[in-house]
């Protein structure tokens, strides 16, 4: 079932581009839902008003709801609800597609109580709602590697730098937590361009750069990167803003 959700992704971004599936049709998907129909929004949460990112944020992403993804396995069922109710009203919640993956990996399931959907289906929903948000293929390129998934997660990362710098949506935590994950592909020189590019920006956490240190994989440079590539080979620059994403430090 996961790789046939994988499969949906390539076929669905296959229709859009030949134009046999339009860029936001309502089709629904029999083992995802449709992103586009929901009873609160859907909105897109990179335009969404303050007030409605409030509306939903106050009683189902607040910050001690996110603090009990530590707590125990009752906890983990109740705020799954939580989460699954952020991802119906914005189905590219970064810190919402963070979170899902981190009560399914301490709850060892794909089908977390509280869930509607596995939690592949939430990326891929997210996908289809916003397929250029950038921080929807880095939160799901992680959770492809915690899946050993290599090659369709170096893919995911990959188009989450070419996204983020084609609509200069950087934020320093992003910077970092896709170093992290280059880190994990065995990409070292991107891992540390990415570290460097983070605490350039003013992020603090220093275990990337330890554990490129520890492996033995730290140059010492003269100078910053401030510029990246993305996979299309056209050069950027990078501008951090502010972050979104839980940062995922080791």
């Amino acid at each position: 079932m996961v790789h046939s959700l994988a499969m949906l992704v390539v076929v669905m971004g296959w229709g859009i581009l030949c134009g046999v599936i339009p860029a936001r049709a309502h089709a629904v998907d029999l083992q995802c839902g449709s992103p586009f129909v929901n009873a609160v929004g859907p909105w897109d949460y990179r335009t969404a008003r303050a007030e409605d990112k409030q509306m939903v944020e106050k009683f189902h992403y607040s910050t001690p709801i996110v603090l009990l993804i530590n707590g125990d396995k009752k906890a983990l069922a109740w705020i799954m609800g939580d989460f699954n109710y952020t991802l119906r009203a914005f189905p590219n919640h970064p810190g919402a597609l963070w979170a899902v993956d981190r009560v399914g990996a301490k709850l060892q399931t794909e089908s977390p109580p509280g869930g509607r959907w596995p939690i592949e289906c939430y990326y891929v929903r997210a996908l289809a709602f916003a397929s250029n948000d950038g921080m929807v293929y880095l939160a799901y390129g992680q959770y492809l590697i915690r899946h050993r998934r290599i090659s369709e997660a170096r893919e995911k990362i990959d188009l989450a730098a070419k996204y983020l710098t084609e609509r200069s949506e950087w934020t320093t935590n992003a910077q970092y937590n896709i170093g992290l994950a280059y880190f994990d592909l065995g990409k070292f020189e991107l891992a540390q361009t990415y570290a460097e590019l983070a605490a350039e920006g003013g992020f603090s956490l220093p275990g990337l750069k330890a554990k490129l240190q520890r492996s033995g994989h730290w140059i010492a440079r003269k100078t910053v990167k401030t510029e990246v590539s993305p996979p299309d080979g056209s050069t950027r620059s990078v501008e951090p803003r502010s972050a979104a994403l839980p940062s995922r430090d080791p």
